[in-house]
């Protein structure tokens, strides 16, 4: 009876450990972004076609002709406050809620045409 009672004990205490481990680990992808959905990104290289400071968005057309969309917010670290059209970039994204957002964003001078 001793052994069946010693079993029981041991069994209820790993149990116990497991669930509490469980209960200690983030949920995976949670990171810091509570309740949105975020992923590694990238860097966007090339010209700004176009800028919308009303919805902090830009469009950057890259050498290959592709564009994307890029919208920043207050997290965003800006290298210059005065984002303009014809000027190159050079902006590190991430994705959240289907959008990418810009975590850094450097402007170079304005392009000569």
């Amino acid at each position: 009876m001793k052994r069946i009672l010693a079993v029981v004990a041991a069994a209820m205490l790993c149990l116990s450990a497991a669930s509490w481990a469980a209960a200690q680990e983030p949920e995976k992808g949670s990171g810091d972004q509570k309740g949105k959905s975020a992923s590694a990104g990238k860097t966007v290289q090339g010209t700004i076609v176009k800028v919308d400071n009303d919805q902090k968005m830009l469009v950057i057309r890259d050498d290959s002709g592709t564009s994307t969309t890029v919208y920043w917010d207050s997290a965003t670290q800006m290298g210059s406050s005065d984002l303009k059209e014809g000027q190159t970039v050079s902006v590190a994204t991430t994705e959240r809620n289907g959008k990418t957002f810009a975590t850094s964003i450097q402007a170079s001078a304005k392009k000569p045409y």
